[in-house]
Parts: C-alpha cells; sequence; structure tokens
C-alpha cells in the first residue's frame, strides 16, 4: 500500500474508522484517523454455537464460515466421538489462532463487533455457559428444522449444538434433551460437521435475524 491509501479501521467494540495511510514499512504503519462511523451490521438475533471439534481444516473452515454469517459465540466441543486437542499448551495455541480467523472473518465480512471463541468444553459445560436462550440439537431423525422455526416468535437468543462425525453419542443427546434442547433435522440427507453450522445459521439469520 502506498502513502495516501484510505482505509477503513475498526476495534471490535462496534463502528468503524474511516482513515488514510500516512506511511507504512515492514514492521508497522502510520495511519490518520478522519471519522467514526457508528455502522451497525451485527444481527439482532444471538447464536451461541456448539460445534464438536474435527480434524484438519474442516473445524477452521465451519469456524470462518459461521463469523461471516454473523454467529455470536462460538465453543469448541469434546464430545465421546469428536477430535481431542490435548494438554492445555496445545489448547491454549489453538485458541489463538482460531482468534485470529475470527478477526480476519470480521475484516471480510465488515462485522465490526468480534465473537467470542472459547476453549474445548464439555456438552454439559456449554449447556451450562449459555443459560438461557431456545436450543436447537441437529439430528437427521428430528423434527424437520422449518416446522420448528415457525413456531418462534422474534426470540433473541438461539443456542445450536453440532455434534461430530457420527454424531452425538446416546447419553450425550440425554443430556442435551434433558437441558430442553429440541433435535433437528435440515432435510433427509445427513450434512458433515463443517457444512451443518453454515446451513442452519444461513436459515437462522435469513428467517428470524437479518430479515
Amino acid at each position: 500500500m502506498k502513502a495516501g491509501r484510505p482505509l477503513v479501521l475498526f476495534n471490535g467494540q462496534g463502528g468503524e474508522y474511516q482513515a488514510q495511510l500516512i506511511e507504512a514499512d515492514s514492521r508497522r504503519a502510520q495511519v490518520e484517523i478522519k471519522k467514526f462511523d457508528p455502522i451497525d451490521r451485527e444481527s439482532p438475533l444471538q447464536i451461541n454455537l456448539g460445534l464438536a471439534l474435527s480434524r484438519g481444516d474442516r473445524f477452521d473452515w465451519a469456524v470462518q464460515k459461521s463469523v461471516e454469517l454473523g454467529v455470536s459465540s462460538i465453543t469448541p466441543l469434546e464430545c465421546a466421538r469428536s477430535d481431542r486437542l490435548g494438554d492445555a499448551k496445545r489448547q491454549t495455541k489453538k485458541l489463538d489462532q482460531w482468534n485470529k480467523l475470527v478477526v480476519s472473518a470480521c475484516e471480510q465480512s465488515g462485522r465490526t463487533a468480534i465473537p467470542k471463541m472459547s476453549l474445548p468444553k464439555s456438552c454439559e459445560q456449554w449447556m451450562q455457559q449459555t443459560g438461557a436462550g431456545i436450543g436447537f440439537l441437529l439430528h437427521p431423525a428430528g423434527r424437520p428444522i422449518g416446522e420448528k422455526i415457525s413456531e418462534l416468535r422474534s426470540p433473541k437468543t438461539l443456542n445450536l449444538a453440532i455434534g461430530p462425525e457420527g454424531g452425538f453419542d446416546e447419553m450425550e443427546e440425554q443430556l442435551f434433551e434433558g437441558g430442553g434442547f429440541s433435535s433437528v433435522a435440515f432435510g433427509p440427507r445427513v450434512l458433515r460437521t463443517e457444512t451443518a453450522p453454515v446451513a442452519v445459521i444461513a436459515l437462522f439469520q435469513s428467517l428470524l435475524g437479518d430479515c
């Protein structure tokens, strides 16, 4: 970038700043802030995503796309059939990587509020953390999600649980059911763990949030 280049900056606390690049080198950049724009692109619908850990880049991809679609928080779930990160040092390193991915997705999508990314938790810990809100568990044998959405009346918070390859085990399903989560199916086809959050969050936002 050359001196004089216009920029848009944000600090994650809402709104964005119109700015101009004064100078830059390989280590630092100096900008001049021109004005603040209080623009708000956040959805009125708060979606808390509990997503089972998966191998390779699949989890990272799901995080990136969920942020672009407006999710409010993401918690990696350690389930009976999911991947494991191991010791605390590796978890902290991975959390730092995920947070960078979240910020990058905010930059790309124009979001000015940064979703919360958590360390991995058990399903029970995540349920206790989310507290109030309507809970959904994605399950191939669940009730059609369209029917369930049609019954909702301007919800403020949705908690969405998506399991690993092979799904949640029986004890985990019972745990969610006991916590008031409704099992819902997204069509007759079984979606991969990285596809499911993108499809369902897009549907929630279109019908209940960004509509």
